[in-house]
């Protein structure tokens, strides 16, 4: 598990737009002691299931 500083480290996204995400229930997030907390296999998997191949249609 990572907090919201160490989700952005590993997937190169900026803080401000994983807030963005998270607002819009569009990233999955845990909520526990009052801080955002990513569980790298879930994220893994949520980026594979938001990347277009080359060649395949958005």
């Amino acid at each position: 598990m990572r907090d919201l500083a160490g989700i952005a480290d590993y997937t190169g996204l900026p803080v401000t737009y994983l807030r963005h995400l998270v607002r819009n229930k569009a990233i999955p997030v845990t909520k526990f002691g009052g801080r955002l907390w990513f569980d790298t296999i879930e994220i893994d998997k949520w980026i594979r299931r938001n990347t277009t191949q080359p060649g395949a249609a958005a």
